[in-house]
């Protein structure tokens, strides 16, 4: 029947199992379910694809069947009821979409020091500027330096101080 919803054509299906099996008619419930399927309206092609190649459709029964339907008409109708986001295009281009003239923006500037690879050729590699806030977007607070006075002497790899007969 036309424009007939899930619910009204399942309510149909329904009776006339009843009416089956009133008459003495005994079904197998693959071939209850494959004359459901051959009832549905096109708009159930796909789906039914897929039941079928995943092996669902062969071996389910009516119940089962009309509930995986139910579901799925049921996803149809919440997607067909959200509201479409247009897209921004200003976001991603910088220009307006009433202009077609670009927007100007400040030039971009990075700091490069330059450096050496592992082979000894010149690389230039950027300079990032420290953090100004933590991880959590509070501001970092000037860790005061102590002051040392330097030693002239000379240490080990582990800091400590070499006397003058290991120096030599």
């Amino acid at each position: 029947m036309e424009k007939e919803s899930l619910g009204d054509l399942t309510s149909r299906f329904y009776h006339l199992l009843t009416e089956l099996g009133n008459y003495g008619v005994v079904t197998t419930p693959a071939a209850v379910v494959t004359k459901f399927v051959d009832a549905l309206p096109p708009q159930w092609n796909s789906f039914l694809e897929i039941l079928k190649y995943n092996g669902v459709l062969a071996t389910t029964n009516i119940n089962d069947f009309i509930k995986l339907l139910e579901n799925k008409d049921q996803e149809e109708t919440l997607k067909a009821k959200r509201v479409p986001v247009p897209q921004n295009p200003d976001m991603y281009y910088g220009t307006s979409s009433t202009s077609a003239r670009p927007v100007s923006h400040a030039p971009l500037q990075t700091a490069f020091v330059t450096s050496t690879d592992l082979y000894g050729n010149p690389i230039q590699v950027p300079v990032k500027p420290a953090p100004t806030t933590d991880l959590y977007g509070n501001p970092l607070q000037p860790v005061p330096q102590q002051q040392t006075q330097r030693s002239t002497l000379a240490t080990d790899l582990y800091g400590n101080p070499l006397s003058k007969t290991s120096m030599l």
